[in-house]
């Protein structure tokens, strides 16, 4: 499994108008094409909004990723989630199997 550790400094003053385009279209845009997406926060101490999404193999992430970035519903956005942040990190991540551990 890849995950993908998300996250984006959101622009003083645009948290809320970032929660509302994420909750009311990418959200379920990324549940329509089958992305999972574990959890989401806000940091208390700054204006970062974390996010957890995982795919089933490395090859899913490029299909599903193109999905998305075609798909009618994004692109009638344009550039507004852009628009809300101002730097984004994406941290990936691989499930590991730690050593000594019997299953």
């Amino acid at each position: 499994m890849i995950f993908q550790l998300r996250q984006y400094d959101i622009y003083p003053g645009k948290m809320s108008a970032w929660i509302e385009v994420f909750e009311t279209h990418l959200r379920p845009l990324h549940e329509r094409l089958g992305m999972a997406i574990h959890g989401t926060w806000q940091a208390l101490d700054s204006n970062t909004f974390i996010w957890l999404r995982s795919f089933e193999t490395e090859a899913q992430v490029d299909v599903l990723e193109a999905a998305y970035f075609n798909s009618p519903e994004r692109k009638k956005l344009g550039d507004l989630p852009q628009q809300l942040i101002e730097k984004m990190t994406i941290t990936r991540l691989a499930d590991y199997e730690a050593p000594g551990k019997v299953f």
